[in-house]
């Protein structure tokens, strides 16, 4: 699942592409268990986390918050203050209402891998010259969390750092930063 935002600008993409592709090939994608064998000596693929986000007051739709106005409040690692996107900051101490309060993680993945899908054109050209070059993505994922045992009225936002239930499907809202980042809030033109 991803975004809308992500979506639509993919979809008009690949609406662009689709008239000169003959078909998509994904490469050094094993097809027998001897090739299996071959692949795994030859393929490379890293995954690791980035950066994450504890982030609060927004919805993981982005038109949903530009229409209701909506607030953020975010932690990024390592990182002791609250932002407002009203240009305040608060300091750890300050307390906050918790009731009703929105609430979802973002994560972002570099991916280092030699797996690439292939493009082939009508005239039978690749895209892609080198096979086994290793190519580096950013994936930024978000989902609805919920923290245990939170029944406080008003917390602390260092509090946080419990233990964090994830209750939502994972939503890809970015790509090699394709979207600038994608943010919650934005201005339509």
């Amino acid at each position: 699942m991803c975004e809308n935002n992500l979506y639509h600008d993919i979809d008009d993409t690949l609406g662009e592409l689709n008239a000169d592709i003959l078909a998509l090939q994904l490469i050094n994608e094993p097809n027998s268990d001897i090739e299996i064998q071959e692949q795994l000596q030859k393929s490379h693929t890293s995954i690791q986390i980035v950066d994450a986000k504890q982030i609060m007051g927004l919805y993981i739709s982005r038109h949903k918050n530009y229409h209701e106005d909506s607030v953020e409040y975010y932690k990024g690692i390592g990182e002791s203050k609250i932002y407002k996107c009203a240009s305040k900051t608060f300091q750890n101490s300050c307390k906050y209402s918790f009731n009703g309060f929105l609430k979802h993680i973002e994560l972002l993945i570099r991916i280092d891998t030699n797996a690439k899908l292939d493009i082939i054109k009508l005239d039978k050209s690749r895209t892609i010259k080198d096979q086994q070059a290793i190519e580096t993505h950013y994936v930024k994922f978000e989902s609805k969390i919920h923290i245990e045992n939170f029944d406080e009225e008003y917390f602390l936002f260092d509090e946080l750092d419990k233990d964090i239930e994830f209750v939502g499907h994972w939503m890809i809202t970015d790509i090699d930063n394709h979207l600038l980042g994608n943010p919650h809030q934005y201005l339509q033109l």
